[in-house]
């Protein structure tokens, strides 16, 4: 059998609507906010990359667009789908499964595919999002104890935000327990009232929220601004975390890329808090206050914000800028900076795939004597079989890549 020969995949982003957080940075930053089909639509989260993504073999692209600039140098299309919407199945599109089970080693690269076996492994979110539930993921060494997945995860900030991260020094974790345990039974007792009829929508909301502020649980909490460009890394579990709302402080919502492992988050994300939040039904979102606790790691050493919150660090780079924003047992991920000035940056694959998005400009990535051009918010896929490869800033702008890979 001959060796297949190396292909680019751009990646079809699947945008999530979330009506009651989401909104419109992610279509507007993507350049297709003017669609219709996105008109009406709060979106939170964009999934960059999953076991579910469908690809684009950027060959195929030719079909699909005029070409731009010189001859060589094809600009890829804007392709998304949106969760829940039926559409047709673009030329040559395929999934994330189909291409594994189809070139397996070849494309996850010889380290991936022996440890996790033909799946893709990362989840990689870029998320617009206000008030997140109190949250955490348990630590590798308890994984499976009473059924829950450890899913290391790392944030990287595009926007100033408004987080909640760790246990606040001397704070009392048994009243922090007693708080969350008494705010649960008040929201189940609501969420039946509402749903009986016994209680209107508005009335549940009110006396939901009227005892949050009066039990207060970020009271024991750690909650700080952030800054653009802050990176967050809670990968090793057990800690405590959430995103917050503040009109003044973040505006836009916590506007956040994610970097993490694939697991399902029924049995990854243990909550304590849901910050009184009802569903226009009467619903609510379950919590898993007992098991929060139980694995809740209230040691100084676990909540110290100056390992979990980092500035990027500068890393060797024969051309362009790199830095390292975080790189865990499972991934890394480098943010590389492009300017029309620099020589193109050059790069290589080996034992992973490399996934690469842009987070600012345009930006060409040059291989087999072609130069795709990607823009703001698109995102490739490169086969760990490729080899090297070259990125630039198109001409006249400064841009930006994030490149994660499996570690």
């Amino acid at each position: 059998m001959s060796e297949p020969k190396n292909e680019l995949y751009l990646v079809v982003p699947e945008l999530v609507e979330q009506p009651t957080w989401g909104g419109a940075y992610i279509a507007q930053f993507k350049g297709i906010d003017g669609d219709p089909l996105l008109c009406d639509q709060r979106l939170g989260q964009s999934y960059e990359l999953s076991g579910t993504s469908r690809l684009m073999p950027v060959s195929s692209c030719n079909t699909l667009l005029d070409r731009a600039g010189y001859e060589r140098t094809i600009t890829l299309p804007k392709l998304y789908h949106v969760q829940g919407v039926a559409s047709t199945d673009r030329i040559a599109e395929l999934s994330m499964a189909d291409l594994i089970a189809r070139e397996g080693e070849r494309f996850l690269g010889r380290m991936v595919y022996e440890r996790y076996g033909a799946v893709m492994p990362l989840l990689i979110k870029f998320t617009q999002a206000l008030g997140n539930s109190f949250q955490l993921h348990v630590k590798e060494e308890a994984e499976e104890e009473d059924g829950w997945l450890a899913k290391p995860e790392s944030w990287y900030f595009l926007e100033p935000g408004l987080v909640t991260l760790g246990i606040r020094p001397g704070a009392d974790v048994e009243e922090y327990h007693r708080v969350c345990e008494a705010i649960e039974e008040l929201m189940q007792e609501l969420s039946d009232q509402i749903r009986s009829g016994a209680v209107s929508l508005e009335a549940g909301r009110e006396r939901a929220t009227a005892a949050v502020q009066e039990l207060d649980p970020w009271q024991f909490v750690n909650r700080f601004p952030v800054q653009s460009g802050t990176v967050i890394d809670p990968s090793a579990g057990g800690i405590h975390h959430s995103w917050e709302e503040d009109s003044e402080i973040c505006p836009l919502g916590n506007i956040v890329y994610e970097v993490q492992l694939d697991r399902p988050d029924e049995r990854s994300t243990m909550r304590s808090f849901d910050k009184g939040k009802i569903r226009d039904d009467g619903t609510i979102r379950a919590v898993q206050v007992t098991d929060y606790f139980t694995h809740l790691d209230s040691s100084p050493a676990a909540n110290d914000l100056s390992i979990l919150v980092r500035e990027p660090e500068r890393v060797p780079s024969s051309t362009g800028q790199a830095d390292l924003l975080f790189a865990t047992r499972q991934y890394a991920c480098r943010r590389i900076r492009l300017s029309a000035a620099d020589s193109m940056h050059r790069d290589e694959t080996a034992d992973s795939f490399h996934h690469l998005f842009v987070s600012q400009g345009e930006v060409e990535v040059s291989c087999n004597g072609i130069a795709y051009v990607l823009g703001q918010g698109q995102a490739v896929i490169i086969p760990a079989n490729f080899g090297v490869y070259f990125l630039g800033a198109v001409a006249g702008c400064e841009a930006e890549v994030l490149e994660t890979r499996v570690e």
